[in-house]
């Protein structure tokens, strides 16, 4: 019985250490984004889209933490022979993990984002007419960036990243899949509180 109480306070010291030196910090940030996409429909290439996300985040300790949040983000894509110019709404939900460490000093560090997206696409002709819609499905990102905390609790985080997504339009026979894969540069504007 003694050893089960002095197993049982060392863990509580344990856990308490981690506790106190965690900063439990939560994080809102909005980010603008400008996506390259690296896919195509019908030979006919996206153009460059843009959009926004917006998310909020937990440090479980300084190096690590989680995120959720949901974006939107357009392409474009014109002369299409069936269809003409089309626009693409992108809209979705992201969540995972982040690794952050600083590299000169606590105010300068370097993040990596690993994470999942749940996302959905909604296809409209010239006229703002949707013409086709996908339901939600899985996807996967990938980003690095910097974070500069210079401004009290307001941070700049530029960053780079790749994003992967599949979207099946099993009940429409315009586009039965599409992939859409981009390369994104944002530069987001966060508070930790």
């Amino acid at each position: 019985m003694k050893i089960n109480k002095k197993l049982g306070l060392g863990l509580l010291l344990f856990f308490s250490c981690l506790n106190l030196t965690a900063q439990q910090k939560w994080t809102f940030e909005f980010r603008p984004d400008l996506n390259f996409p690296t896919t195509k429909i019908e030979n006919e290439k996206f153009n460059t889209g843009f959009g926004f996300d917006a998310s909020i985040s937990y440090k479980f300790t300084s190096a690590f933490g989680v995120y959720a949040g949901w974006g939107w983000n357009i392409y474009r894509i014109e002369n299409l022979p069936d269809t003409g110019n089309i626009d693409i709404d992108e809209t979705g939900y992201t969540f995972g993990v982040i690794f952050s460490h600083p590299i000169s000093d606590p105010s300068f560090s370097y993040f990596l984002r690993l994470g999942g997206i749940y996302t959905h696409l909604e296809l409209e002709n010239g006229a703002g007419d949707t013409i086709a819609s996908s339901d939600h499905q899985p996807g996967w990102e990938i980003a690095a960036g910097l974070d500069f905390s210079y401004f009290g609790s307001f941070s700049l985080l530029p960053q780079i990243g790749y994003r992967s997504f599949s979207a099946d339009f099993s009940s429409e026979d315009i586009y039965p899949k599409i992939d859409l894969n981009n390369l994104f540069f944002g530069i987001g504007i966060a508070k930790s509180f």
